[in-house]
């Protein structure tokens, strides 16, 4: 079995890094999204709450002033009864004048009670309106949770499989090596770049003729400007090789013609 070259273990490495970045990346979003969702039903749940509890407050002011108008209805008739036994006339203006302002208070009293019975209609219709909605929200936010969790499963496993390649294609890697691409990932987001037309791919500094020597023997070398991993891919140059050429040949073949064009008008 051939081993392949040590920056392809690294290239692959990268990948490796690539990949858990992202995923864990995902985890993160999609945690936070369900924390969100969470939060959110907790909020619908309190307004809701409140709403409700707003309908249990009217119902206690509706019965409190239920019972101060019938108190003073109960007061009126009393005072009423008795101005039918009174025969003093000093009493009976007196007793008149008590009368009529315990009727201005239970007149007060019952403008109060209609209003808190509106307010307490009007809590009634909110809070029916707002459950139905908000219960609907609610468990639409349910199933995005739902729907979460499962992804966030998904990808859990996709982070172990990643983890568990990167173990191994670590391994296949020096020591040395190792430590210097952990160095410089944490610097570049490529760490690792190949030698095109004899320069760094990434920050064009010129090779050196010894350094591109031992780089085709699939070695690795540290870029002497920015310091990240080269190697030397020898099919991939083969393949820019060839596609400069094509170039070539098809400017030449288009100046040939030009000649022939600038011939022929001479003629």
């Amino acid at each position: 079995m051939i081993s392949k070259p040590l920056w392809q273990s690294i290239k692959m490495l990268v990948d490796c890094d690539r990949q858990i970045f992202k995923t864990e990346k995902e985890i993160a979003e999609k945690q936070h999204a369900g924390e969100r969702d969470r939060t959110t039903i907790r909020e619908i749940q309190d307004l809701i709450k409140n709403i409700k509890q707003q309908c249990v407050d009217n119902e206690k002011k509706v019965a409190f002033q239920e019972l101060q108008s019938n108190h003073l209805k109960s007061e009126e008739d009393d005072k009423k009864e008795h101005l039918l036994r009174v025969v003093n006339e000093k009493e009976y203006d007196a007793l008149k004048k008590e009368i009529s302002i315990v009727v201005k208070e239970r007149e007060r009293q019952e403008n109060l009670l209609m209003g808190v019975w509106n307010d307490l209609e009007v809590a009634k219709k909110r809070y029916a309106d707002e459950k139905d909605i908000h219960e609907k929200k609610i468990a639409d936010l349910h199933g995005l949770i739902a729907k979460n969790k499962e992804s966030v499963e998904l990808l859990q496993t996709t982070l172990s499989e990643a983890k568990c390649a990167r173990e191994t294609y670590a391994k296949e890697i020096t020591p040395e090596w190792l430590s210097c691409y952990e160095r410089m990932k944490h610097k570049v987001p490529n760490p690792i770049v190949s030698i095109t037309q004899g320069s760094c791919s990434s920050c064009y500094y010129q090779v050196l003729q010894q350094d591109l020597f031992e780089l085709k023997k699939s070695e690795l070398l540290p870029c002497r400007n920015c310091y990240r991993l080269l190697y030397y891919d020898a099919e991939q140059e083969k393949k820019d090789t060839e596609k400069d050429t094509g170039k070539d040949g098809a400017k030449k073949g288009s100046s040939g013609t030009e000649k022939e064009k600038t011939g022929s008008l001479s003629a």
